[in-house]
């Protein structure tokens, strides 16, 4: 893997980052001799490309930052799988992967009032290509006296599946895993006891169609992408 990233001050109140990255990974899984009834032999990797950029800039009481990223990457999966008496399961596959993402946001003071406003927009291109608008909103209320802070928000998400055995899952089910997405919400609020103690306590609600997660291949560590079609999560910290 490389890193590169410059950052630039244009003033005391303006900055600039650009940040790129390219990377190289590979994995390998085979069976010893003691393996049996399974044998399993595995070699899957990628190489990707990112590059990213943003913008900050403080104006009165607001702070404004905008930017955008994108990435690319070369994957490859080889799988061999076999039992005795029966014909090998063998599946070997090359896709390259986009995504592309812009967000703008916003975050103001208004007396005792801060808001957060933001807006992301991603694109999403391996098995299937798809598009989405992530609002993002935020406000908290500081009451100075008792040193306590109130505070909610909202966040509509979009999350790409994991790239890992992604291409051999859509090869076994015939159907391709779906990007998330989601609904974010939460309270919280925060109360300070003096200088040395401080309180926080948050509950949130999250609901998600096309909801990210992993099957595990018998006792190994190949994992396969998997997506329920709805999931409600909820909690309180």
């Amino acid at each position: 893997a490389g890193r590169l990233s410059f950052q630039h001050v244009f003033s005391a109140a303006s900055a600039g980052t650009l940040r790129a990255m390219v990377r190289d990974l590979s994995a390998r899984l085979w069976s010893n001799p003691l393996a049996v009834p399974v044998y399993a032999e595995q070699d899957r990797g990628f190489r990707e490309a990112y590059v990213a950029g943003h913008f900050t800039a403080q104006k009165g009481s607001h702070l404004v930052k905008f930017g955008a990223d994108a990435q690319t990457a070369g994957v490859r999966e080889r799988f061999l799988y076999r039992e005795p008496g029966e014909p090998p399961f063998r599946f070997q596959d090359r896709r390259r992967s986009r995504e592309a993402g812009a967000f703008m946001q916003d975050r103001f003071q208004l007396g005792r009032w801060t808001f957060d406003a933001g807006l992301r927009w991603d694109h999403y291109r391996l098995l299937v290509s798809e598009s989405a608008f992530s609002p993002r909103l935020g406000a908290a209320y500081h009451w100075e006296a008792p040193d306590l802070v109130l505070r909610a928000s909202y966040d509509r998400v979009f999350q790409t599946p994991a790239i890992e055995n992604l291409l051999l899952t859509h090869a076994l089910e015939g159907l391709p895993v779906r990007p998330s997405r989601g609904h974010f919400y939460e309270v919280g609020v925060r109360k300070g006891f003096g200088r040395l103690l401080r309180l926080e306590a948050n509950q949130f609600w999250r609901r998600f169609r096309q909801f990210a997660d992993d099957d595990v291949f018998l006792n190994t560590g190949i994992s396969f992408p998997v997506a329920f079609s709805r999931a409600r999560i909820h909690g309180t910290e």
